[in-house]
């Protein structure tokens, strides 16, 4: 078996330089490609979170936007209410011919 041993030697180092070789190459491009991988995929995850912050700063904007809006209607709708019911008095008066029923009566 020692005789068998010394005689693979020569060859198991001649099979191991070629292996390195022709391995560590190939490994060095391959660590290269993973590098730039991961560096790619860092940029997209940063792009991502910045996109989605940017939405989440447009959604809050829009929704105190659209708050204000729902606000400044419901105001309105009040004082169209208020001139509603001015308008019905108003009508009512002239047609029952009462006095302050002209338009620009005072108090009105």
């Amino acid at each position: 078996m020692a005789g068998l041993r010394a005689l693979l030697r020569p060859l198991n180092r001649q099979l191991r330089q070629h292996v390195e070789e022709v391995t560590l190459p190939r490994l060095d491009h391959l660590s290269g490609q993973i590098e730039d991988v991961r560096t790619a995929t860092l940029e997209v995850r940063r792009f991502v979170t910045d996109d989605l912050d940017a939405s989440n700063e447009a959604s809050a904007l829009l929704g105190r936007a659209l708050a204000g809006l729902t606000d400044a209607v419901a105001e309105l709708r009040g004082e169209v209410a208020g001139l509603s019911s001015e308008v019905a008095q108003l009508r009512a008066r002239l047609v029952a011919g009462e006095p302050g029923g002209e338009a620009g009566a005072p108090g009105h």
